[in-house]
């Protein structure tokens, strides 16, 4: 019985939510090749603190190809590029970008927002993509401004990040993957009574 119990506490350990980084971002792939479709989902984690907005993120890719916006972004022009690397991020040059034309309250802490999509040429599908994002306080003061893990300053009024996107790949939901196990435990549990029986 206390093997039991301590097989359904580390199932449950185990699908609990991982502690996730302040923005993650993942994309979903169609398309077929020579023209994937990449559609990019930014979630915004920065929950712990004052309020941030995330008003620009961007992606490097093998060509400028934006094809669809959030509601509020534009899109950059096929020729512009930027990069981090006089701010203390990396030297990427990053070729497709949108940048909130609000007032900054459209990917607000605790939201992730969809639909930055970009078509590519490749003829694989990228399997990674490096991705960078700028976030600024919705309240615009520069002493509330996100300074946690990842974070670099672009200038007193903004955070900057990067990391690496990965395809977002259905996986069964945690909770369905805890009662497999509980059952999955049960029944080796209920097998081993028997057996010695």
């Amino acid at each position: 019985m206390i093997r039991l119990v301590a097989l359904v506490g580390v199932v449950f350990a185990a699908c609990s939510v991982a502690s996730a980084g302040a923005i993650d971002v993942t994309y979903a792939v169609s398309g077929s090749p020579g023209a994937w479709d990449l559609n990019f989902t930014v979630a915004n984690n920065m929950t712990a603190g004052p309020t941030q907005d995330i008003y620009q993120f961007g992606v490097q890719l093998s060509v400028p190809g934006i094809i669809g916006s959030p509601t509020g972004y534009d899109p950059s022009g096929p020729s512009d590029s930027l990069t981090n690397f006089f701010y203390g991020g990396s030297s990427i040059f990053y070729n497709n970008f949108w940048l909130d034309s609000s007032n900054f309250t459209l990917l607000l802490s605790g939201t992730s927002l969809s639909g930055f999509m970009v078509k590519v040429p490749d003829d694989v599908a990228p399997a990674i993509v490096p991705w960078f994002a700028y976030a600024t306080p919705s309240s615009g003061d520069p002493a509330e401004l996100y300074t946690g893990s990842g974070a670099f300053a672009v200038d007193p009024f903004t955070a900057g990040f990067e990391g690496v996107a990965s395809p977002d790949i259905a996986s069964p939901e945690p909770s369905t993957l805890g009662l497999l196990a509980i059952g999955l435990g049960i029944g080796v549990f209920l097998r081993r009574n028997v057996v010695r029986a």
